[in-house]
């Protein structure tokens, strides 16, 4: 019979001990990479509240403001009684500027006729070759929130 000796049990003790820390560093390595990974925007971004009262334009349903908010040009659409939307006014296709047309509930640019949806910013028409960016933007208790990724 054949007897473990004590240096032999602490070997296989210290082996099973440092191979549940080694999957979770492993797993830590991971996590951390695919944090690092992740768009910085999303890590960064930026709640910004606007009072609704002090931006008149957006009063009615149809309304829009064009404003500068945290050095970005915000075009912000009054397109329900109960929701405000917000977007990069800047066409895709050639940098013209955006506008809201009430009377079909789209973004048009005066440019080339592209056209846009007001809530994900995809083109309808046109010769725009990639969506509007979209702030997400929530109204409420009077004030337009607006996350905004930092820069």
């Amino acid at each position: 019979m054949c007897e473990k000796s004590e240096s032999e049990e602490l070997s296989e003790s210290f082996v099973e001990d440092v191979s549940p820390r080694r999957g979770f560093l492993k797993f830590l390595g991971l996590f951390s990479g695919i944090v690092a990974m992740l768009p910085a925007s999303i890590a960064q971004a930026k709640k910004i509240a606007l009072p609704l009262a002090k931006i008149k334009a957006l009063a009615e349903v149809g309304g829009q403001k064009l404003l500068k908010v945290k050095g970005k040009e915000i075009l912000f659409v009054r397109d329900s009684e109960t929701s405000v939307s917000s977007l990069n006014p800047i066409c895709t296709h050639k940098k013209c500027q955006v506008a809201f047309k009430p009377e079909t509930g789209l973004l048009f640019c005066k440019c080339h006729k592209s056209a846009y949806d007001i809530k994900k910013g995809t083109v309808l028409d046109g010769p725009a070759p990639r969506p509007l960016q979209i702030y997400p933007t929530t109204l409420k208790n009077g004030k337009i929130i607006v996350d905004l990724p930092s820069t």
